[in-house]
C-alpha cells in the first residue's frame, strides 16, 4: 500500500512538473526564438488611429494575413477610424472590411480615401492544419511589432481547449519573458521583470520555431492567455473571398 501510495504522489508530482520542464527546454533555445521573431516581424505592424488635432495614437498590434489585396488582423472590434500603419516614411491608411461576431477580431483592408502609397507589405506565414484541426500543444514565442521591440519575447506553450461559445481556443498558464533584442547567456535570457504582457501587444503573433504564426494573442482572462487560432481567421478570410467572386 505504501509503494502504491508512493507511486500515485510520484505521478501527480510529475504532471504537475510537465509544463515547467516545457518552459525550462524552451528556455535553451532563446537564440532560436530570436532568429524567428527576426523571420516574422516583417509581416507584424502597430496600428495607429489618426486624429484631425492630435498626434497618432497607438491601438493594438495587427499581423498581414494577405499580400494581395492587403488584409490585416487586428483583436477585438476597431470599427470607428480612420486607422493607419507606418510604412517608411507614409503612413498607410486601413479601414473595418469584417469584424467577427463574436467580437474576437476585426479584418481590415486599404482605406480607399487614403492618400497614402500603395505598398507591398511582407505578408504573414501561417501555420495551418489541411483538415483545420488546432494543434493540441504547440511551443511558441509572442512577437512584438517593430514599435515595440524592446518588449520581451514571451515563450511558452499554448494549449488548445474550446472556448465557451464551442469555438476553438489557446490558453496557457505558463509563459516566461526572454529579452527580444540581445543575447544573454542561457542562465540570464529569461528576464525577472517584467513579470504581465504589456497590454499594447493585444494581436501581436504566437509563432513557432520557424516565424509561422500560429495564433494571434487576444489578452489575459481568469484561465490564463488567451489566443486565438490562426484557422479560426483564415477561414473567416476564405469566406469574405468567396462572397467577393459572388
Amino acid at each position: 500500500m505504501r509503494v502504491e501510495r508512493i507511486v500515485r504522489y510520484g505521478g501527480i508530482a510529475l504532471f504537475l512538473l510537465f509544463p515547467l520542464i516545457s518552459v525550462f527546454q524552451l528556455r535553451d533555445g532563446s537564440a532560436s526564438w530570436r532568429e524567428a521573431a527576426l523571420r516574422a516581424r516583417p509581416a507584424i505592424l502597430g496600428l495607429y488611429r489618426l486624429g484631425a488635432d492630435e498626434k497618432p495614437r497607438f491601438v493594438a498590434c495587427g499581423v498581414v494575413i494577405q499580400q494581395v489585396p492587403r488584409r490585416l488582423v487586428v483583436p477585438g472590434r476597431v470599427e470607428s477610424g480612420p486607422f493607419a500603419t507606418r510604412h517608411a516614411q507614409a503612413w498607410l491608411g486601413w479601414r473595418a472590411l469584417h469584424t467577427d461576431v463574436h467580437g474576437e477580431f476585426t479584418i481590415l483592408g486599404p482605406d480607399p480615401a487614403s492618400t497614402t502609397p500603395e505598398a507591398r507589405l511582407a505578408a504573414a506565414q501561417l501555420l495551418l492544419d489541411p483538415e483545420g484541426d488546432v494543434q493540441p500543444d504547440v511551443a511558441v514565442a509572442l512577437v512584438p511589432p517593430q514599435e515595440l521591440e524592446e518588449e520581451p519575447l514571451w515563450v511558452g506553450v499554448l494549449t488548445a481547449a474550446a472556448t465557451t461559445d464551442g469555438r476553438p481556443g489557446y490558453f496557457s498558464s505558463f509563459l516566461e519573458p526572454l529579452s527580444a533584442s540581445y543575447a544573454l547567456p542561457t542562465a540570464e535570457a529569461f528576464a525577472a521583470e517584467p513579470r504581465e504582457i504589456d497590454p499594447a501587444l493585444r494581436g501581436a503573433p504566437f509563432v513557432d520555431a520557424d516565424g509561422s504564426v500560429v495564433a494571434i494573442y487576444l489578452g489575459r482572462t481568469l484561465n490564463g492567455t488567451r489566443a486565438l487560432p490562426v484557422e479560426v481567421v483564415a477561414q473567416t478570410l476564405l469566406m469574405l473571398q468567396l462572397q467577393a467572386t459572388k
